[in-house]
């Protein structure tokens, strides 16, 4: 795995942008813990909702102290009586999503390119080394 994978993990860009939704345009815009978002989108697929919220700030907030807190990030930008939020806004936030996971895939298979070189080179050299050790 590269570095900054957590774009591209299976079903992750899907399960960001329904969160990004749920959130953003459902009754509810904080959610307190697992389950109560699994009431609403289901099981998550790509390691659960609390873990995606942290693992993408740049999306969501987790303004827990002693118990989890899911929100969008932008509704502390924008009046909190704007629930929910603009469609506009979602629309902005789910083109955003889209145009991040993108640029991780594009440049994760850039990345890929380089993996059966290096693993070539080192499959050539390895042998050299061992045998001039060992003697």
């Amino acid at each position: 795995m590269f570095i900054n994978d957590k774009y591209t993990k299976p079903f992750r860009l899907q399960e960001v942008i329904a969160l990004i939704h749920t959130l953003g345009l459902g009754k509810q815009f904080q959610y307190f813990s697992e389950k109560s978002i699994e009431t609403v989108l289901g099981k998550s697929q790509s390691g659960g909702w609390v873990r995606i919220a942290k693992e993408h700030p740049e999306f969501f907030r987790d303004s827990s102290r002693q118990r989890t807190a899911i929100s969008l990030a932008i509704r502390y930008l924008v009046p909190i009586h704007t629930t929910p939020s603009a469609p506009g806004t979602i629309e902005m936030l789910t083109k955003v999503t889209l145009e991040i996971h993108e640029r991780e895939v594009r440049r994760s298979e850039k990345l890929a390119v380089y993996v059966p070189i290096v693993a070539a080179f080192l499959a050539g050299l390895l042998p050299n080394l061992l045998t001039h050790w060992l003697r």
